[in-house]
């Protein structure tokens, strides 16, 4: 396996955690959102200013393609949390599963990724992976939050596509600016709801650092740094691994029940993906190598 195809999947199951140590803090959705980005980049920021030096400041193209793909990021988050509390999460994690369908529909016109049968076969497999991973049903919820869950997925499909338009960085570099700009974004939606900030009592300071330099810091940093290397088409599938870990861990970690055709969806979502990296007709595209 490519070493940029295994910091990427380490990084899908460090995001898809993020629910179980989130559950563990007791903030509004908002504030776990400005705390995760913030304490992210400060993490990215501190280390980047011990390890490196700045090079994307001589390409402002490319730094400012980084930069939306981390404001696109900050809004992915806060859509999402959005959802989760007006239409359930449900419903919303399979609004959400849309970004991919996005990017998938969009690289050929963009990255020149051709569509090939496999590849279509085992996307069409996570899709339904998805579906079923989360109940095979989708709950009610309100039109407001189905509208935040469809938002949360082009914000997530912007984000791919605008970091991999942005091409081959430093990883801890880019990473950092994508971090910086999700903060900002948050902390902008968190000052146009009007709310203010809620102080975070003791129990919250361990899972509120896990998430946010673990899960949040050094997971962007696998991530980011790999998914310029990697076909759109290759992120899209793989992505799916994020959303079903999050259904596993929270039966083995949170005691939620999970079904047969909960096993099921997840089974279909890792075969799914690994039916397309493996396969020898499946190719990363050359512009990503």
């Amino acid at each position: 396996m490519k070493k940029d195809y295994l910091k990427y999947i380490a990084a899908l199951l460090l995001f898809g955690t993020n629910g179980i140590v989130a559950s563990g803090i007791g903030l509004p959705s908002y504030e776990i959102v400005l705390f995760r980005a913030g304490l992210g980049a400060l993490f990215l920021v501190s280390a980047f200013c011990i390890l490196r030096t700045p090079q994307l400041l001589n390409n402002p193209r490319k730094l400012g393609l980084i930069a939306l793909s981390g404001v696109s990021m900050g809004a992915c988050w806060l859509f999402a949390y959005m959802g989760y509390s007006e239409a359930g999460i449900g419903l919303t994690s399979i609004l959400i599963a849309l970004g991919p369908v996005v990017v998938m529909a969009l690289s050929p016109l963009l990255f020149g990724d051709g569509l090939r049968k496999r590849t279509i076969i085992g996307f069409l497999a996570v899709l339904a992976g998805v579906v079923l991973a989360n109940g095979g049903k989708l709950e009610g919820g309100a039109a407001a939050g189905m509208v935040h869950g469809i938002c949360s997925a082009l914000a997530y499909a912007s984000m791919i596509l605008l970091s991999k338009k942005a091409g081959d960085a430093d990883g801890l570099e880019s990473s950092t600016v994508q971090l910086v700009a999700a903060f900002a974004t948050a902390a902008a939606g968190m000052a146009l709801s009007g709310t203010g900030i809620q102080v975070p009592d003791s129990s919250d300071i361990v899972p509120a650092l896990i998430l946010g330099l673990v899960n949040t810091g050094i997971g962007s940093y696998l991530y980011f740094s790999a998914v310029t290397n990697l076909s759109a088409q290759s992120v899209a599938v793989c992505s799916y691994v994020e959303p079903v870990t999050a259904v596993v861990m929270a039966a083995m970690v949170l005691g939620e029940s999970m079904v047969v055709i909960q096993w099921a969806g997840a089974l279909l979502v890792v075969g799914g993906a690994v039916f397309c990296e493996v396969s020898k007709r499946f190719a990363f595209s050359p512009h990503f190598r």
